[in-house]
């Protein structure tokens, strides 16, 4: 009994341990470019909940392609937001108010969103994900299917806010 009691303990520290560290790579690491408002909803139109001051670390915890309160969805300046937490506080940085350590890293859950619009649109074709430089602090991927033995671009995406366009 004692042996089956030790076991159960120690599998439930390794799942500990485990689980702790999955977690620990579901954000993007980011400072603030200036003093920054932070928003409750993705939108400027939304109340403030609090300020971030100038140079303070942020983890980026998910993107949105543009403000519910925004309609140039057209242009990859078209103010998406960056879904954050500061402090245990959530909320929703404009986007560009941001600087990443790693402009290309991608946020959590853009990617996926990526591959779901790189399937429809590819088809049975492959596809694949290409860096380019892109305009801002933002890194973009350019997406690409392989038609014909040749590789053709379909879309681009920004990696931090998801959005895409092709």
């Amino acid at each position: 009994m004692k042996k089956i009691l030790s076991m159960v303990f120690v599998l439930m520290l390794v799942s500990s341990v485990w689980t702790t560290q999955a977690s620990a790579a579901s954000y993007d690491r980011a400072k603030t470019a200036k003093t920054v408002k932070v928003y409750v909803k993705a939108g400027t139109s939304y109340k403030v909940a609090y300020t971030v001051p100038k140079g303070k670390a942020v983890k980026v915890i998910g993107g949105v392609d543009v403000g519910w309160d925004q309609d140039r969805w057209y242009s990859p300046d078209q103010f998406g937001f960056y879904k954050i937490t500061y402090k245990n506080k959530k909320g929703y940085v404009a986007q560009g108010n941001l600087n990443f350590k790693n402009k290309h890293s991608w946020v959590p859950g853009i990617k996926a969103k990526a591959k779901k619009y790189a399937k429809r649109y590819a088809g049975s074709d492959p596809y694949r994900f290409v860096k380019n430089g892109g305009a801002g602090k933002d890194g973009y991927y350019s997406i690409e299917h392989k038609l014909n033995d040749s590789w053709q671009t379909m879309g681009r995406v920004n990696c931090k806010t998801g959005w895409m366009h092709g």
